[in-house]
């Protein structure tokens, strides 16, 4: 499975996520490190080449003794242009046919005279391990990174809202120190505090005070001094992934969040600020399996019918059923990768 294995600062729990996924289908479990594929020494090894690629563009392609399952990739436009070298072309076409994971990645590949398909993403699987729970099976709201729709000026403006709301403020707040905050240092707690203002004034929109009060909050972006090795950082995202199994339904601008619950049949609702182009790069092709919520820092404007103009914790969110025939052939594709003798 690749990882990005990198020291220092904060780690994206979603490049955990996706290889959890791979990690279903695969009979040995170790990491190769997703920047440094080229670099690769030891025994001839599978390995699922999904996700997003990536941060050292320069080191790819991977080293021979890598024999590689290419669906789900995403390929970010900016590294595009120094990865895609002649060499690494020949290597893509060569290992293809590539399953992109959206419409984006396509796109380029095609450009590129490299034969590829639309395969949605591997976390689209998930609910093979996880389950597909019933409703009498779920409990509780959880928010995932809902301040990711905000810019810096935003949580300046918002900080009325704390005066209007305080009791409201301390509740929810007490919600993140037990979750989103944990492990953070105390200057990152007060920042998180006062930026409650401006998620306020734009989710009361929403979301009833009832929900926001009683919701759990998790981040995927956490502290790599939370880990000492890389299995923990996957054991973090499968208790992350087998709380939002059981969740009535997930609110979140992580589409590694928001892929997993269409996969485990989780109802989602994907808030995304409405500067950010959801039609191209990596949301191409994704956006058919939310219910999607266009989000600027004054309202949240669902693009699905609330009756009551609120969410509550009894809201009925229609889970995607369209998923399906796309987790079925990635999940085919991958176990006879894994299964079938090199």
């Amino acid at each position: 499975m690749t990882s990005p294995a990198f020291k220092g600062g904060n780690k994206n729990i979603g490049d955990y996520v996706q290889a959890v996924a791979a990690a279903q289908f695969m009979n040995v479990h170790d990491y190769v490190n997703r920047e440094a594929l080229d670099e690769y020494s030891g025994e001839e090894t599978k390995v699922i080449l999904n996700g997003w690629f990536m941060h050292h563009p320069e080191k790819f392609p991977p080293s021979p003794a890598i024999k590689p399952l290419l669906v789900s990739f995403h390929l970010n436009p900016e590294a595009a242009k120094t990865m895609l070298t002649p060499a690494a072309v020949e290597w893509l076409k060569a290992n293809g046919p590539v399953g992109c994971r959206d419409t984006g990645t396509l796109a380029i590949l095609a450009a590129h005279g490299v034969d590829a398909y639309f395969s949605a993403c591997l976390t689209l699987t998930l609910g093979r391990t996880f389950g597909q729970r019933g409703a009498g099976e779920r409990s509780g709201v959880c928010f995932v990174d809902p301040f990711y729709i905000f810019k810096k000026k935003d949580f300046r403006k918002g900080r009325t809202e704390m005066l209007r709301h305080p009791l409201l403020t301390l509740k929810i707040y007490s919600r993140l120190r037990r979750q989103m905050l944990a492990g953070r240092p105390l200057a990152y707690r007060v920042k998180r505090f006062f930026r409650i203002g401006a998620f306020l004034k734009a989710y009361l929109t929403l979301f009833t005070p009832e929900l926001l009060a009683s919701a759990e909050y998790f981040s995927h972006d956490v502290p790599e001094a939370m880990f000492t090795t890389e299995d923990e950082k996957m054991e973090y995202a499968r208790k992350l992934v087998e709380r939002y199994s059981r969740a009535r339904y997930v609110v979140t601008t992580r589409i590694h969040c928001a892929l997993p619950c269409v996969g485990m049949k989780t109802p989602v609702v994907f808030v995304n600020p409405v500067w950010r182009d959801m039609a191209e790069g990596r949301f191409g092709g994704l956006t058919d399996f939310f219910s999607l919520v266009d989000a600027t820092p004054e309202k949240l404007t669902p693009r699905f019918p609330v009756p009551s103009g609120r969410l509550d914790l009894d809201a009925v969110i229609t889970p995607d059923e369209t998923f399906q025939s796309y987790a079925d052939a990635l999940a085919l594709r991958a176990s006879r990768f894994a299964h079938v003798e090199s």
